[in-house]
């Protein structure tokens, strides 16, 4: 039995872990309503709509014996239903993060005509099932009581409204910003960022400039009783609903900027290939999911998704998209939306995947630490990385490799026009590149399964098994 390392900071509960079943321990705060989680209760349509990650209490006769043991003081037991990957909003693309934003608001709202409230507002209380966005943490659900302020209103303005106010203005580095600290990017840094006229602009500025303020009165409101629940008057649910509805109209106006410079959103129209290699690269990536049906394929460097799609239809369960490029990964994840499948594409670049982060180095995992896939394609990436990124072969073919057990890998020749595009000048070439070396690397790890030969040119798509 292991903690969730993240849980820690929650006082009403803790997530726990045993045998791959997941669960979460309820503490003396939550006794007056341990009912509101059971299927029939309050909560059953959020259930039934996918909003919320189903939670089933547990009866005394169900609670193991190792899971009374780590949580003695528990006053119940939920069991929920595994959700892999976990991932993070900073991992998110634009489009994904504003639709978990708009959950997250119209889902409270909800909340509120049936006497609940949210205790918080972190965007980490959400998470992505493919291009779908469901809240998962039970206890954030509270019972609202009138004139109480949301304590968690500066929370939602710094994991959610203000990193889409930033990407949505042109700042490239609002995912940098994100990860760089846990609660999300603060309302001091974004009005630094945007400028007062940047938020009026954006139809955010009461949000931008007085969140903090909010935040601190509610502060103050709490050190001065030992009820936590009393009310303060003037702050009405009608109230509450208001800024709940203002907040939901600014972000359902935000909207990327138009993209300029190279990028690679565009790719799937604009490459080297010949409608008969492309129709041949669709045709191997089908049969390479065919054979194996993986449970989760990674698709690394997925671009605007057409691979990922490929095998989503060949009977892969589900795919995780790496993707660096920020139009591209758009429209993956406008793709993801579209197929409404288990497709989650991610803004990860592969030389720099997220690391843990927080208390301990522990309370947030590493990418690699959540991500558990059977299967991966890594198809027109490594000449990106080894000739226009200079990491040498000797190191990206063990990286790619390490992701999953077995894949499709894509070389992509000097002379071929994208790997010119890409590398520029052949004095900038420092390491050496070739099919022959790409093939001995790759054969120190792996066992090479198949190679087929996609274009006259001689890109090659080489099927592997990686040695234990």
């Amino acid at each position: 039995m292991t903690a969730a390392p993240g849980s820690f900071r929650d006082p009403q509960g803790r997530v726990l872990e045993s045998e791959q079943r997941i669960f979460r321990a309820l503490f003396a705060p939550l006794a007056p309503f341990p009912d509101t989680w059971n299927p029939t209760g309050p909560l059953a349509d959020f259930y039934n709509a996918g909003t919320l990650w189903p939670a089933r209490p547990l009866t005394r006769a169900e609670i193991p014996a190792a899971l009374a043991a780590e949580a003695p003081a528990a006053v119940g037991f939920l069991e929920h239903p595994r959700l892999d990957p976990i991932t993070f909003p900073f991992e998110w693309p634009f489009a994904l993060l504003k639709k978990a934003a708009l959950l997250h608001l119209g889902f409270h709202r909800e909340l509120l005509k049936r006497g609940f409230t949210l205790s918080d507002g972190s965007a980490y209380n959400v998470q992505l099932v493919g291009g779908r966005p469901v809240f998962i943490d039970a206890l954030a659900i509270v019972p609202y009581v009138e004139g109480q302020p949301w304590a968690g209103y500066a929370q939602f303005c710094e994991s959610f409204l203000n990193p889409l106010l930033l990407a949505s203005r042109g700042c490239e580095m609002w995912q940098d910003l994100y990860r760089g600290r846990m609660r999300g990017i603060t309302t001091r840094e974004t009005a630094r960022q945007l400028g007062w006229w940047g938020a009026m602009r954006a139809g955010a500025f009461v949000h931008v400039y007085l969140s903090s303020q909010v935040e601190t009165r509610a502060a103050v409101a709490r050190a001065q009783t030992d009820q936590p629940t009393r009310a303060r008057a003037g702050f009405s649910k009608a109230g509450l609903d208001l800024m709940l509805g203002s907040l939901e109209r600014a972000i359902r106006k935000l909207g990327l900027p138009g993209a300029g410079g190279v990028h690679w959103g565009d790719y799937e129209g604009q490459n080297s290939y010949a409608a008969q290699e492309r129709d041949l690269k669709h045709r191997l990536v089908r049969e390479f999911v065919q054979r194996h049906r993986p449970k989760c394929l990674l698709d690394i460097g997925c671009n605007a998704g057409e691979y990922s799609e490929v095998a989503l239809d060949a009977g892969a369960e589900s795919v995780i998209g790496f993707e660096r490029d920020g139009p591209a990964v758009q429209r993956a994840a406008e793709r993801a939306m579209r197929l409404q499948r288990r497709f989650l594409p991610l803004q990860v670049d592969i030389q720099n995947p997220s690391p843990a982060l927080g208390w301990a180095n522990a309370e947030r995992r590493a990418l690699r630490e959540r991500l558990h896939c059977d299967a991966s394609l890594c198809l027109a990436l490594i000449h990106h990385l080894s000739l226009a990124e200079g990491v040498p072969l000797e190191q990206v073919i063990p990286e790619v490799v390490s992701w999953a057990p077995r894949g499709l890998i894509e070389f992509v020749p000097r002379e071929d026009p994208m790997a010119r595009r890409v590398a520029g000048p052949v004095e900038r070439l420092t390491h050496p590149y070739d099919f022959s070396r790409f093939l001995s690397i790759l054969e120190s790890v792996a066992t090479v399964e198949n190679q087929s030969r996609i274009s006259a040119d001689g890109r090659v798509l080489v099927e592997f098994h990686r040695k234990q």
